[in-house]
């Protein structure tokens, strides 16, 4: 029953985890490990077990807290105050609106009762006028017509007045209007000032940017000279070992044999042509990725949708991507000469099992020890280096130190992977762990960034971006400018982790090396010419292996 019950909680979703779901993980692999140690010891697990047990805290934390991180908090109450804020200011407009359409009604009714009431009086007056004339006096003929006459006049003069009014107030109005329409064009002037001023930072930014690549291409270029002079030098010496061998310690025959040293010098001219132009592919990839990428940040005046023509990357994170891309095909070029080696030693194995054993040859040995120092110094790099996402709090964990977990548990899998079918439960359920692990992380990731979106809008209202023009790290790259770099720098991570894993396989013995051809060697008659030809194409060989 407890077996089924572990077994249900590596099956279910992560979204359904629960803390004692992980204590029952914990439980299961505390037992696969003890087993694995009672049968083949503890030095084979002394590097795996504290990682799993690092790797299970996380994902109690991230269980135990779900999606209710500090952060995630935080916006979640900045959220309700702009909510709050929000719907205050909107019932306040509600109610300033009623107040002003109620008073709107009241003067109106009282402007309609008060000309109804002089209406009323002027009749009133003129009817008492009227028979206080007749009281006093019979009214004559020509009083009437001037009494007349002046009720008409005073008509066409109230019609005048009228009329005047209405023609003030559809001025007013008219001027209103134009105000309105002024206010408009000001603030369209507004924001082609702020476009304008953003567009020139924005040159200033890349005019840098462009200085800054330049000066990385020289450190790249001056690198890349060194270690064709490196393998040059390595190659003569190779060449020199090989026409050793094929000499075979014949006096005799040894001054024949050292008329073959111009030959090295057209292997190491064939040698430097190939490194120029490799260095001149990888020159112009790097200018086209970059012009590609300033090109793409040009402003787009109209954008089909907000979440693919909304800058969310900055300058910096820019950099960040491309200077680990350009160390990710450093990684995989070097690891890829390295299985090279493995796979295509070839002459020097067979030659030195017919003859007498020469002194191992110094540019392999020394190509192998320059590999392996640089894959453990300077390709992560101190601060980017896989094993530092063990050290990162819970909850500032991203997707891509979800994979350096990955990796870095990955190796030690492998590592232990010859005890055979015992160890096989125990990777299968390790894996299952940290593809839970992954979901919970991109998951809670997820959330925040809608949270963040959310908070924006807002502060800003639907479908607008608020961006600070003063801050340097400010987001100007939006994810389609990036799209490119990133698929790149993803494949070159996967042909990182396959080319690691084909060289454990080939240092710890799983995989057998190739089996070397056997070559016959005669001594008797100098081959002078045949041997360049062969030794070039062998180094041509090699060389496409490894553009390849």
């Amino acid at each position: 029953m407890e077996t089924c019950g572990i077994m249900s909680a590596l099956d279910r979703p992560a979204a359904e985890l629960t803390v004692m779901d992980v204590y029952d993980i914990a439980a299961v692999l505390g037992q696969e490990f003890e087993r694995i140690i009672d049968r083949f010891g503890c030095e084979s697990l002394v590097g795996l077990v504290p990682k799993v047990v690092r790797v299970l805290e996380l994902l109690e934390a991230q269980v135990s807290s779900g999606a209710a991180g500090q952060e995630a908090e935080e916006l979640r109450g900045e959220l309700d105050r702009l909510r709050r804020e929000r719907s205050d200011r909107s019932e306040q407009e509600r109610k300033q609106q009623k107040e002003l359409e109620q008073v709107e009604d009241v003067w109106r009714g009282e402007v309609q009762d008060l000309l109804s009431q002089i209406r009323q009086l002027q009749a009133e007056n003129k009817r008492l006028l009227v028979s206080l004339s007749l009281k006093d006096c019979p009214p004559s003929e020509e009083d009437l017509q001037k009494q007349e006459g002046m009720s008409e006049k005073e008509r066409q003069v109230m019609n005048k007045l009228k009329d005047s009014v209405d023609k003030q107030r559809d001025e007013l109005r008219a001027k209103d209007h134009e105000l309105t329409l002024k206010n408009e064009d000001l603030e369209a002037l507004q924001t082609q000032q702020h476009r304008l001023i953003r567009t020139n930072q924005d040159l200033r930014h890349r005019i840098g940017l462009r200085e800054a690549q330049g000066k990385a291409l020289i450190q790249q270029r001056a690198g890349l000279e060194a270690e064709a002079q490196a393998r040059q030098q390595e190659l003569g010496a190779l060449q020199l070992e090989s026409v050793w061998v094929e000499c075979g310690g014949d006096p005799g025959f040894l001054a024949n044999c050292f008329e073959r040293e111009k030959s090295p010098s057209v292997l190491r001219r064939s040698s430097k042509r190939e490194n120029n132009k490799e260095e001149d592919d990888e020159e112009e990839e790097t200018t086209a990725l970059s012009l590609k990428v300033s090109a793409d940040t040009k402003p787009k005046e109209e954008s089909d949708s907000l979440e693919t023509d909304t800058p969310r990357f900055t300058l910096q994170e820019l950099r960040d991507v491309l200077q680990e891309k350009n160390q990710l095909k450093a990684q995989v070029f070097i690891l890829q000469e390295e299985l090279a080696y493995y796979k295509s030693e070839e002459f020097e194995d067979d030659v030195s099992s017919i003859e007498c054993p020469p002194s191992p040859p110094p540019c392999s040995t020394s190509l192998i020890r320059w590999n392996q120092e640089l894959d453990a110094s300077n390709l992560f790099g101190e601060e980017s280096s896989p094993a530092l996402a063990f050290d990162k709090d819970a909850f500032e964990l991203t997707v891509e130190d979800v994979y350096d977990i990955s990796y870095v548990i990955g190796r030690d899998l492998l590592k232990i992977s010859s005890k055979g079918e015992e160890v096989s439960d125990l990777q299968f359920r390790i894996v299952r762990v940290l593809e839970m692990f992954e979901t919970l992380v991109n998951k809670y990731n997820l959330s925040l960034e809608e949270l963040k979106m959310e908070r924006d809008n807002l502060k800003t209202g639907p479908n607008q971006l608020l961006v600070d023009l003063t801050d340097p790290n400010r987001p100007r790259f939006t994810m389609q400018e990036l799209k490119e770099v990133l698929q790149e720098r993803n494949q070159l991570k996967a042909q990182l982790m396959v080319a690691q894993e084909e060289l454990q396989l080939y240092r710890s013995g799983i995989l057998p090396q190739a089996e070397p051809a056997m070559v016959e060697v005669d001594l008797d008659t100098p081959a002078h010419t045949e041997h360049s030809k062969a030794t070039i194409n062998d180094a041509k060989e090699e060389k496409t292996t490894i553009s390849k």
